[in-house]
């Protein structure tokens, strides 16, 4: 039974954090990048970790991340012009050939036009996604935090202790 409820757990702890609304919209622009960058390779690893190791709400990041996965597919047409722009520039050849000659930068997938678009698209949008996020999660997430808390399962996953002697989720 434990095991089921932790998942629970992080949700609500994430959800419900004190999270000022900086990191919150954070939250919210780092998923937004991570949601765009097509999956499977390193660079929709290292875009991830950092989400996951900074300092920002989880929970927005994943609902994020989920939510511009599925709006991602519509980007891709953008970012396939913007990748093939960039990997067929003339001035551009030295370097590409340069950075993709390390033994490591094949697994990011940066080869792949719509891979690099996509990361172009997302570290483009991610200053106005973050700015535009601030005043609504001012608006917002006192309110949502409040009614949210109000929920009995909320307030016993909240206060769920694994019991004497067994430690912290």
């Amino acid at each position: 039974m434990i095991f089921l409820l932790r998942p629970l757990r992080f949700i609500t702890r994430t959800l419900t954090e004190e999270t000022s609304p900086r990191q919150m919209a954070m939250g919210v622009a780092l998923g937004m990048l991570v949601g765009l960058v097509l999956k499977d390779n390193l660079t929709a690893f290292l875009c991830l970790f950092i989400l996951c190791a900074s300092r920002v709400n989880l929970g927005l990041g994943f609902i994020s991340t989920f939510l511009f996965s599925w709006i991602g597919h519509l980007v891709d047409p953008v970012s396939h012009f913007i990748g093939y722009k960039l990997l067929t520039a003339e001035s551009l050849n030295s370097w590409w050939t340069w950075f993709f000659d390390h033994p490591v930068v094949p697994w990011t997938s940066l080869n792949n036009t719509v891979v690099l678009g996509s990361l172009i698209v997302g570290l483009v949008l991610l200053i106005p996604v973050y700015r535009s996020f601030i005043p609504i999660a001012q608006k917002y997430s006192p309110s949502v935090e409040k009614r949210f808390k109000k929920f009995r399962i909320v307030q016993v996953l909240w206060g769920l202790e694994l019991g004497s002697g067994l430690g912290e989720v």
